[in-house]
């Protein structure tokens, strides 16, 4: 694939996705699932599955969190799509590292975005019973909104959480290199 083409394709799929996010971040701040989730219930259909996905908590934020992924793939892939290749090739260590993810194709960038989620969601049902029974739009907004920004903040450039986790003393992160 050229260059071009595949700058292309990332800022079409850079929007695509953040359109895609804001409409079901809107779905899920509006539209309750409980009918959704009773009519799965009762008889499935792939339709049900569709309506309950877009709308029911965890699932929506798992939408939001893969798509805040991708974008943030998308937006740190375009940025260094006009970058210098000669310069990447010449920087080494943790710089290397950074152009490394800086430069992947977005779709890896998804796939962490699918691990934040994955992580906070394990997390959310070992400290909570039932999380999600009744959620009010200020819940929502908080958990996908926390969600997204980790999901995109680690589809931009995950070793921005290694340079934020060896500023924190104690954490043992980073020790290693300070002594």
């Amino acid at each position: 694939m050229k260059p071009g083409k595949s700058v292309a394709a990332a800022a079409g799929a850079g929007i695509i996705g953040l359109l895609g996010w804001i409409a079901i971040f809107a779905a899920g701040l509006t539209v309750d699932s409980a009918p959704y989730r009773k009519a799965l219930s009762s008889s499935f259909s792939l339709w049900s599955l569709l309506q309950t996905t877009l709308v029911y908590t965890p699932l929506n934020a798992a939408l939001l969190t893969v798509l805040a992924g991708l974008v943030g793939g998308c937006s740190s892939y375009l940025s260094t799509a006009g970058a210098d290749a000669s310069a990447s090739r010449k920087a080494s260590g943790e710089e290397a590292k950074r152009l490394f993810f800086l430069s992947e194709w977005p779709v890896a960038s998804m796939i962490r975005g699918f691990l934040v989620y994955v992580a906070a969601i394990a997390g959310i049902y070992i400290t909570t019973e039932d999380p999600f029974v009744a959620p009010t739009p200020a819940q929502y907004v908080r958990v996908v909104g926390l969600l997204s920004f980790l999901g995109f903040a680690l589809g931009y450039d995950p070793t921005l959480v290694d340079s934020l986790l060896s500023k924190v003393p104690g954490l043992g992160v980073g020790d290693q290199e300070r002594k």
